[in-house]
C-alpha cells in the first residue's frame, strides 16, 4: 500500500515520493473517505432512528443543531489539514522529531480553539435558532437536547479529525479505518438504547455520539504514543514557532472545510422560510450528501496534501502535476458512478429509508436526480486547494476560497433562490445548491490553470526547496 521510509519493530512511515501516484492517492483517499463515511454515519444513524419517531419537530431540531455544529467542526478539519501538510514536509526531509513536537502542539491548539467556539455557540444558541434559522418554538427543545451533548463532544471529534489526517500523512491508513469503524459501531449500538428504551429522543442520539467520540479519541492517543512513538511534550520555546507555522496553513484549510458548512447553514436558513417539513428534509439531504458524495469530495484536499507535500520537499515538481491529474481523474469517475446510481433509483431508496412522503419525498428525489453531478467541480477545486497548500502557497488558497465563497457562492445562492422559485417551486429550497455548484464550476477552472502555472514557475526559480527542516 505504501513504501516504507523508516521502519523498525513498531513503526512504519510512508514515502509518497516513490511508487505509483494513482495508488497513493487512491489508498489515502479510501482511508480518509471510509473514516468520513463512518463519522457521517454517526449523524446519519441519529437522524435515521429519530425519523422513525414520525415527528418532524424532532428531525428539524436535529437539522438545526447540525447547522450550528457545522460552524465548529471545521476547526478540527482545518487544523488536521494544516498539521498534515507540515508533517508531509517533515516526512519528506526525514524530520521525525519535528513530527512529534508539531503533533502535541497542534492538539493543544485544536482543543483550545474548539472549546472556545463551543462555549460561544452554547451562549448564543437561542439567538442563532430564532433570529438566523427562524426556528419554531416546538422545535427549539429538541434543538437544545441534541446540541448540548454534541457541543461537549466537539473538541474530541475535532481531535479525531486531526488524528485522521496525520495518520494519512505517516501512512497509518488501516488504523484510520479500524478506529472510525469502532466509533460508528459504538454509536449505532447505543442509539436505539437511548432513543427507544430510555425515550431520550434527540438528547439520546447526541449522548450516544458523545460516548463514541470519547472511546475513539482515547484509543487514537494511545496508538500515536505507543505504536508510532510520534507523541512528545509541549515545548514552550517552540510553541509559538509551531503556532505561526500552523496558522499559516490553518486559515486556508479551514476556509476550504467551512465553505460547504457555510453553504449548508445558508441552505437551512433559506429552507426555514418554506416551513418545518422542508427544513427537516433539507437536513436529511445534507446528511446524505455528506455520506454519499462529501466523503470523497471533501477529503480530496486531505488526500493530495501529504503526497504533494512530500514531493515538494524533495523538489519532485513533475510528480506534483501528476498528483493533480490523478485526483481529477478519480473525482470524475466517482461522480459519474454516483450520479448514475442516484438516477437509477438510489434517490428513491433513500427517500423510502427515511419514511418520506409527499413534498419531502419529491424534494429528496429531485435533488439527487438533477444536482449531484455538480459536485464534480467542487472536487476538482478541493484537489487544487490541497496542491496550493502543500507547495507553500496558502495565500493563493485563501484567495481561491474567498473568491469561491464570498464573491461567487453566496451571491449566487441568493440570486438563484430569488428567481428560480417563480419558474418552478421545487427549486426554491434547492436553489442554493445550484448557486454553490455554479461557483465551484468557475473556481475549478481558474484553480487548475493557476496550480499548473505556479508549479512551472517554482520549477524554474526554486528547483530544490528547503522545507521541513
Amino acid at each position: 500500500m505504501v513504501t516504507p521510509v523508516r521502519k523498525n519493530k513498531k513503526t512504519v512511515f510512508a514515502d509518497y515520493t516513490k511508487g505509483s501516484l494513482h495508488k497513493h492517492i487512491f489508498y489515502v483517499l479510501l482511508s480518509l473517505a471510509c473514516a468520513a463515511i463512518v463519522r457521517n454515519l454517526v449523524q446519519i444513524v441519529d437522524m435515521l432512528f429519530l425519523s422513525w419517531l414520525n415527528d418532524h419537530n424532532i428531525t428539524a431540531g436535529v437539522s438545526a443543531s447540525n447547522a450550528v455544529l457545522k460552524s465548529v467542526f471545521p476547526v478540527g478539519a482545518g487544523m488536521g489539514v494544516a498539521t498534515g501538510t507540515i508533517v508531509g514536509h517533515y516526512m519528506g526531509s526525514q524530520n521525525i522529531k519535528g513530527v512529534k513536537r508539531l503533533l502535541v502542539h497542534a492538539v493543544t491548539i485544536s482543543l483550545t480553539l474548539s472549546s472556545v467556539l463551543c462555549i460561544i455557540a452554547f451562549i448564543f444558541k437561542k439567538q442563532f435558532f430564532f433570529d438566523f434559522l427562524k426556528g419554531e418554538k416546538d422545535v427549539y427543545p429538541y434543538f437544545v437536547r441534541y446540541l448540548i451533548p454534541m457541543l461537549i463532544g466537539v473538541p474530541l471529534m475535532n481531535l479525531n479529525l486531526l488524528f485522521t489526517t496525520v495518520r494519512s500523512s505517516i501512512g497509518d491508513l488501516k488504523g484510520t479505518l479500524y478506529l472510525t469503524l469502532m466509533m460508528s459501531c459504538t454509536n449505532a449500538a447505543l442509539d436505539p438504547i437511548f432513543i427507544f428504551v430510555f425515550h431520550w429522543n434527540s438528547f439520546g442520539a447526541g449522548f450516544a455520539s458523545l460516548l463514541s467520540g470519547i472511546v475513539i479519541i482515547i484509543i487514537g492517543y494511545v496508538r500515536f504514543k505507543y505504536k508510532f512513538k510520534v507523541w512528545g511534550k509541549i515545548r514552550p520555546k517552540k510553541f509559538m514557532t509551531d503556532l505561526k507555522i500552523l496558522m499559516k496553513y490553518f486559515v486556508p484549510a479551514t476556509l476550504t472545510v467551512i465553505s460547504p458548512s457555510l453553504f449548508a447553514i445558508l441552505n437551512i436558513k433559506i429552507a426555514s422560510s418554506y416551513g418545518t417539513e422542508v427544513v427537516s428534509t433539507i437536513g436529511m439531504i445534507n446528511q446524505v450528501v455528506q455520506l454519499c458524495i462529501g466523503t470523497v469530495i471533501f477529503n480530496m484536499t486531505g488526500s493530495v496534501t501529504p503526497i504533494v507535500a512530500q514531493n515538494y520537499a524533495k523538489g519532485e515538481y513533475g510528480r506534483i502535476i501528476k498528483v493533480l491529474q490523478s485526483a481529477i481523474f478519480i473525482v470524475v469517475v466517482f461522480i459519474c458512478i454516483t450520479a448514475l446510481i442516484f438516477n437509477l433509483g438510489g434517490s428513491r431508496f433513500i427517500a423510502f429509508a427515511f419514511h418520506l412522503k409527499g413534498l419531502s419525498h419529491t424534494l429528496m428525489v429531485t435533488y439527487f436526480n438533477y444536482i449531484a453531478e455538480g459536485w464534480l467541480f467542487t472536487g476538482i477545486c478541493f484537489a487544487c486547494i490541497g496542491c496550493l497548500n502543500a507547495i507553500g502557497k496558502p495565500t493563493y488558497s485563501t484567495f481561491l476560497n474567498v473568491f469561491r465563497m464570498l464573491l461567487l457562492g453566496i451571491p449566487l445562492m441568493f440570486i438563484f433562490n430569488a428567481y428560480l422559485p417563480s419558474h418552478y417551486f421545487l427549486l426554491g429550497p434547492l436553489s442554493p445548491y445550484l448557486g454553490s455548484m455554479t461557483a465551484g464550476f468557475i473556481a475549478s477552472i481558474i484553480a487548475c490553470i493557476a496550480v499548473v502555472k505556479i508549479i512551472h514557475n517554482l520549477q524554474l526559480k526554486k528547483p530544490h526547496p528547503n522545507v521541513g527542516k
